[in-house]
């Protein structure tokens, strides 16, 4: 913009100066013009005088003439230089009259220049004020566009540093926050598109819930599991639940029907930590009857992690020796007898055995378990006996 102004006032500057130059020429040659007049007028005087002079001694000739014949000669004479004075006098009267009209249009030429160079100068003087103008109205909104991003950046180095001073201050409240946020997102997000939990899947195991964020996960189940399009994604999210609410999960009698269509295929991908405290919480909740079906639940929760789970270690720690009464490790025993448990009960029931074969404390119930179990495991160690009877004589 800047460099348009340079060229439109340096344009007007040469065409003042051309045009001042143009009027000085015009001036100098009227005031030469000028100059003339006068001589000129003089010289007319002079000539005339000189007609005035000739029409005075011709008019004496003339009267002299009737007394004279001989001057009529020297009369012609006076006449033909009267008519060449005359044609003198006219000559020099168009001269005067050319100068005039010379002098006029050189006037009104100046003039008609003066008045283009005045109209010139208004539009030059017009043109440079709408770019003034222009200029003016470009020049405030970058100041103003200017101002703004000063004022934005001031206010985003003054959060900067309340971040900062934040973050000095009270370093686990940020870092609490910030993942606030980040699963408030993964919420919004899967909530809004079930697919999508197959990509956050990884990352929400790697983050910290508290136990009062489950509620939440629990609509966006209730909701997959009456969408067609959604069901696909329960199984991700089953996964994610057991894995970080292992406590609320285990014998939710709501939550639990939805759970066991899936628990085959799920439970593996639930990390054996998450699993053991899953069916801890399972087992007691079952030993306080918790709901009717709590039992039933609890026996298809073990089934598939006996196969694959040491069935052992499930049997002698989680459910005989982390259980102190015998109370409940009857109950136990009876649940497992009762639903074909085998893997697990061919160690428990053995643990049973060991401890309250000799008890006179058992009840009915308890007692008659225990027989049960003793005529179980009579053959085999009938088998035994004639293993060991039999194994002298071979060496015999």
């Amino acid at each position: 913009m800047k460099i348009q102004i340079v060229l439109i006032s340096f344009f007007l500057i040469v065409l003042t100066n051309s045009t001042a130059q143009t009027v000085e020429l015009n001036e100098e040659r009227i005031e030469a013009i000028e100059k003339e007049l006068p001589e000129i007028g003089r010289r007319i005087d002079r000539r005339k005088s000189e007609i005035s002079k000739n029409e005075t001694a011709l008019t004496g000739i003339q009267k002299s003439a009737n007394s004279t014949s001989s001057k009529s000669n020297e009369i012609d004479s006076l006449k033909s230089q009267i008519e060449i004075l005359k044609e003198k006098i006219e000559d020099r009267n168009q001269l005067f009259e050319s100068l005039l009209s010379t002098t006029n249009q050189a006037s009104s030429n100046i003039g008609n220049q003066m008045d283009g160079l005045s109209n010139l100068i208004g539009i030059g003087g017009l043109i440079l004020a709408i770019f003034t103008i222009i200029i003016s109205v470009y020049i405030n909104n970058k100041e103003k566009r200017i101002s703004n991003l000063l004022d934005r950046g001031e206010e985003i180095l003054r959060k900067q540093q309340e971040v900062k001073n934040l973050i000095d201050s009270d370093f686990t409240s940020v870092y609490k926050k910030i993942k606030a946020e980040e699963i408030n997102d993964i919420v919004k997000t899967i909530a809004t598109d079930s697919f999508q939990i197959r990509t956050h899947l990884s990352r929400m195991l790697t983050l910290k819930f508290n136990e009062s964020e489950f509620g939440r996960f629990r609509n966006i189940l209730l909701n997959w599991i009456t969408d067609e399009k959604a069901k696909s994604n329960v199984e991700y999210l089953l996964v994610f639940l057991v894995n970080k609410f292992p406590s609320i999960m285990a014998g939710n009698q709501e939550l639990t029907p939805f759970l066991l269509p899936h628990w085959k295929q799920i439970y593996r991908s639930i990390t054996s930590d998450k699993i053991e405290k899953f069916i801890v919480e399972f087992r007691d909740k079952f030993l306080k009857d918790e709901h009717e079906d709590i039992g039933e639940h609890f026996a298809k929760i073990l089934l598939p992690i006996s196969e694959y789970y040491s069935s052992e270690f499930i049997s002698r720690v989680t459910l005989f020796e982390e259980v102190p009464d015998k109370k409940s490790r009857f109950k136990i025993l009876k649940l497992l007898k009762e639903n074909s448990l085998n893997s697990l009960l061919m160690f428990y029931e053995n643990r049973v055995l060991s401890e309250y074969m000799n008890s006179e404390d058992n009840t009915e119930e308890e007692q008659k378990l225990v027989e049960e179990f003793q005529e179980k495991i009579k053959p085999k160690k009938q088998e035994e006996k004639k293993e060991e009877n039999s194994a002298p004589n071979n060496k015999g």
